[in-house]
């Protein structure tokens, strides 16, 4: 099951988020490694919300309303904001799953770009604002560069 819901965020709730995300006031933790520590030629800036084991760790939580309700979730495991920097070339990061365990996974795009999330069955999905991605958490993704905008970020969801 892969599914795409373009305008999943009402218009003012969407760019207040988008707002806080791409400010320079946003804390961004650098990460020396895209998704698996073997990764070693690529980087990105992290913000976790809620820890893989559960725990809220950051004040963004209170922005979250609006997908846990959109989303029906029942249970969350995990929500990771990602930032990654323009590339010089286009390249495709490695196929990875987010959790070892079954549930769903749904990627948020805040802004558009030229980066896209694969899966190992070909499916491709552009980047683009206001965007929701939702997939079987045991689907083999990626993430590709991008080489048009500054930045590229996404909200990473694991939940049931």
């Amino acid at each position: 099951m892969i599914k795409v819901i373009d305008n999943f965020l009402e218009e003012d709730i969407f760019k207040e988020i988008q707002k806080i995300l791409m400010s320079d006031k946003f804390p961004w933790f650098y990460n020396d490694f895209k998704n698996d520590t073997d990764d070693i030629n690529n980087f990105q800036f992290t913000h976790t919300v809620v820890r893989g084991n559960g725990n809220v760790e950051s004040k963004f939580i209170q922005h979250m309303k609006p997908f846990f309700d959109k989303l029906n979730i029942k249970k969350i495991f995990r929500i990771k904001i990602n930032l990654t920097t323009r590339a010089q070339k286009s390249f495709n990061h490695l196929y990875h799953t987010d959790v070892s365990f079954k549930c769903l996974t749904a990627i948020f795009y805040i802004n558009s770009n030229n980066g896209k999330t694969i899966f190992k069955n070909g499916e491709e999905i552009n980047s683009v604002a206001n965007r929701m991605l939702i997939f079987n958490s045991n689907l083999e993704h990626a993430a590709t560069s991008h080489t048009d905008e500054k930045t590229r970020v996404v909200i990473n969801f694991n939940f049931e």
